[in-house]
């Protein structure tokens, strides 16, 4: 990997020469700055004759590579595509491969976040290895950056495969998950279901029977009131009728008549007496009244004596 990053970090490079003296002056400072590491000051020399020189390939190379080394890529991209309207063709071959290194470092750049962008920006750096290789295909550097890009697209598209496998499995787990829960609440709404309308059967069945139960008391409520209504409507037909049987009886009796008495024998032995029987009873009559008329007398008697005493 080390020796990947190393060929991979080379740029190619080229002998600088700048038509006008200022341009020249500053293009020579930049170069010692750059080959000194000091790439945000080269940038600077190299800017300001891009300012003399503005159509320059060669400094618009110079710029790219110095805005490469202070990992500006996007600014970098541009000026090295700039530099490829050179005639040269050297120029031309170092440019390729300069935007073949600055393509893959903006791809590797977006691989953790962004893994299809990544991919797609360094497939971009195999095309511009491969142009470098047809323009000198006896170097080797642009033919092991350009496998080393191709292996690392492939780690990448492997990456990427699992994680989606992972992806699909965890999705696969919350799905079934998601499913099992949907299946829960389900059963779970259906029981609950089912227990509602048992309860409201339930419910239904007591208001049934408390129903029946009123309804058969109010029956019973009113064959009773029937029964008392056909028991006074009895006795009220019945106490007519006694009514109407003494107002008959009244009717047949002679009116100012009385009724002759019956013997003192029926009165006291409810029937006949033996001859014997009457005979006592006559005697015994007969001393009663005998007595009676005594005691009259003798109270007739004192009466007299005791008005004769006032």
């Amino acid at each position: 990997m080390l020796k990947y990053a190393f060929i991979l970090l080379a740029f190619f490079l080229m002998p600088r020469a700048a038509p006008a003296a200022d341009s020249d002056r500053l293009v020579s400072e930049g170069n010692k700055l750059y080959e000194a590491e000091d790439y945000t000051a080269a940038l600077e020399r190299y800017k300001k004759a891009e300012e003399l020189l503005p159509d320059s390939p060669l400094i618009k190379f110079d710029v790219g590579a110095a805005l490469y080394k202070t990992k500006s890529y996007k600014e970098a991209v541009s000026a090295f595509t700039q530099s490829l309207a050179s005639e040269d063709s050297r120029l031309e071959e170092g440019a390729n491969y300069n935007l073949g290194n600055t393509k893959y470092r903006i791809g590797a750049a977006r691989q953790e976040k962004d893994p299809e962008a990544a991919m797609s920006v360094m497939k971009e750096s195999l095309k511009y290895y491969k142009r470098a290789i047809g323009l000198n295909p006896d170097d080797e550097d642009p033919k092991f950056n350009y496998e080393f890009v191709e292996k690392k697209l492939e780690e990448l598209k492997k990456k990427q495969e699992e994680q989606k496998k992972d992806e699909n499995k965890e999705q696969d787990k919350e799905d079934k998950e998601d499913q099992q829960d949907k299946e829960d609440k389900k059963d779970q709404q259906d029981k609950q279901d089912e227990k509602d309308k048992q309860d409201e059967k339930d419910k239904q069945d007591e208001k049934d029977k408390q129903d029946e139960k009123d309804k058969q008391d109010e029956k019973d409520k009113q064959d009773e009131k029937d029964k008392q209504d056909e028991k006074d409507k009895q006795d009220e037909q019945d106490k007519q009728d006694e009514q109407d049987k003494q107002d008959e009886q009244d009717k047949q009796e002679p009116q100012g008549q009385e009724m002759p008495r019956e013997s003192a024998s029926q009165d006291y032995h409810g029937g006949d007496m033996s001859k014997e029987e009457a005979k006592m009873l006559l005697e015994g009559h007969e001393h009663e009244e005998e007595e009676t008329g005594d005691k009259m007398k003798k109270i007739g008697a004192s009466s007299d004596d005791v008005l004769k005493n006032w």
